[in-house]
């Protein structure tokens, strides 16, 4: 005796060199690709998407103090498994070689800064760099180059620190916070603070701690540090600082699923078409196989089976030709 899954694989086979099947396998080929292809799509767009915005902050989280950042804090960051760098923000007058002056937004970084997004720094001779400044040297945004008349190589003065110009900044990927406002970026090392002399007590002065890495190791420092905060000291995360982000995204998620749901309803209705024509057309096949001995249990396991198959291909390729 023939086992029912022989025998329904028999049954699919027939069925399809009839061109009983096509309607069928087609609407739910179309099902699992537009799916797939939806799901699949949203998942890839949030994804570079907290990427992207992850570079407005330079990090994926970002604690911010008007303080020196604690060392021990620093020191659960790297405990965490997390990369880390700081930034040192505040305001200085800076001045060139012929005694020109500017105010300028000086930022000092260390570690391995930036951890989200990339520095673009113009070395001139035809010269990129993405790396930060090394000790001893700074990049000056275009506007303070065009202010002090400097130009790679000349050397300018920041407090008491001499420190030669080693590229004009383009762009930086956490521009947007500090105290940017306050006038063009000078990017120096942290290796030089001390050296400029200007930070002193009561300096105005922003300190910030950036970290970034998987998920859960995110939240095991955040839940640490969080009880831990005072005033003057704030955790800051991507969808916190870019609130507008998070909304765009929102709403393009909202938008494909729409799409998928419409494309999977039509898909739907076209299955229950072809199922009904599916099950019209095997009327006749099906009253014989009674009339032969056929239990209805037995009907019931060999159609079950064939469509069981038919389902398994439908997922396999609708599943690759979506993906």
């Amino acid at each position: 005796m023939t086992s029912p899954v022989i025998a329904s694989i028999r049954l699919l086979i027939r069925d399809w060199r009839g061109g009983e099947l096509g309607v069928l396998f087609s609407a739910l080929l179309l099902a699992v690709s537009v799916v797939v292809a939806i799901s699949g799509f949203v998942n890839r767009l949030q994804f570079n998407l907290e990427r992207e915005s992850a570079s407005f902050l330079a990090a994926d989280l970002v604690v911010s103090s008007s303080k020196p950042i604690p060392a021990p804090w620093m020191d659960e960051a790297s405990a965490s498994g997390l990369a880390r760098g700081e930034t040192i923000t505040f305001s200085s007058m800076v001045i060139s070689e012929d005694d020109e002056m500017f105010l300028a937004s000086v930022k000092a970084v260390g570690g391995a800064y930036p951890l989200r997004g990339a520095l673009s720094v113009d070395k001139g001779l035809s010269q990129a760099s993405t790396d930060i400044p090394e000790p001893g040297t700074v990049f000056l945004a275009p506007r303070l180059v065009q202010q002090l008349s400097a130009s790679v190589g000349d050397e300018v003065y920041v407090g008491d620190a001499t420190l030669t110009v080693a590229g004009t900044l383009l762009s930086e990927p956490d521009s947007t916070t500090g105290f940017f406002g306050y006038g063009p970026r000078l990017v120096m090392n942290t290796a030089n603070l001390d050296e400029t002399g200007v930070v002193q007590p009561g300096s105005r002065v922003t300190y910030r701690l950036l970290v970034a890495g998987e998920s859960d190791d995110l939240t095991v420092f955040k839940e640490w540090v969080e009880p831990q905060l005072v005033q003057g000291q704030r955790l800051s995360s991507v969808d916190e600082s870019q609130p507008g982000i998070g909304a765009t995204l929102d709403r393009a998620r909202g938008f494909l699923l729409l799409a998928g749901s419409l494309g999977v309803m039509l898909a739907a209705a076209a299955i229950l078409v072809a199922a009904r024509r599916f099950g019209e057309r095997h009327t006749d096949q099906v009253a014989v196989m009674k009339s032969l001995g056929a239990t209805r249990a037995t009907i019931r396991q060999l159609y079950a089976f064939s469509l069981a198959w038919l389902g398994l291909i439908s997922i396999g390729l609708g599943s690759g030709i979506g993906w």
